[in-house]
């Protein structure tokens, strides 16, 4: 994502650090071995669609 100000970087990094948090507790709770193949499945599809 691309941003211009500090302000905006600092609140890009807060989104992410919370949604990192959600991430962590539904580990915990559910299945982790399913979650975790979700997440590397959906993290291969954005590899392939970087630009070089």
């Amino acid at each position: 994502m691309r941003v211009r100000t500090l302000k905006s970087m600092n609140n890009l990094n807060m989104m992410l650090t919370i949604h990192l948090g959600h991430i962590a507790i539904l580990a915990d709770q559910m299945n982790t071995k399913l979650l975790t193949i979700k997440i590397l499945y959906a993290s291969k599809s954005l590899k392939n669609k970087s630009i070089v």
